[in-house]
């Protein structure tokens, strides 16, 4: 099918780093075949999001900068969701709440609600997820 599609969101899937020990995730346990690893996982989901979208949800797997770089990926920076999948090592975990940060202060900044941003399996904080409207860091609730 060549018809053009009108892209609605993009989503970034955020993986652990090449250079970290490849953990196999929790995902898959009803799975006749062994636990994928977390980039396994993500690319699996990024096929389901473009699949069940119509692929109108562009949908991307990215990994954190390599050796602590404060360069950040502007796909996580951008995108409408940000959804981090066992992010563990100090410079991960650092990189993870550096870019939750940004993306929270630009969506105060805009007023926006359009973005969306939450952590799983990434050590026991929760980086204080976005959706909508909904803040966790700050609860008021929305006039």
């Amino acid at each position: 099918e060549t018809d053009n599609v009108d892209i609605i969101g993009t989503v970034s899937l955020l993986v652990p780093s090449p250079s970290s020990e490849q953990t196999l995730s929790k995902f898959g346990s009803k799975s006749p075949i062994s636990h994928p690893s977390y980039i396994e996982a993500a690319e699996q989901l990024a096929r389901k999001i473009r699949h069940f979208s119509d692929g109108r949800i562009v949908a991307n797997v990215l990994t954190p900068p390599e050796n602590g770089s404060e360069d950040a990926n502007d796909a996580c920076l951008t995108s409408n969701a940000l959804i981090a999948l066992g992010l563990t090592t100090p410079s991960d975990i650092q990189y993870l709440s550096r870019t939750f940060r940004k993306r929270r202060t630009s969506q105060q900044q805009s007023s926006s609600y359009n973005k969306c941003q939450f952590a799983i399996d990434c050590g026991s904080n929760n980086y204080a997820p976005l959706v909508g409207p909904y803040d966790e860091a700050n609860p008021n609730p929305i006039e």
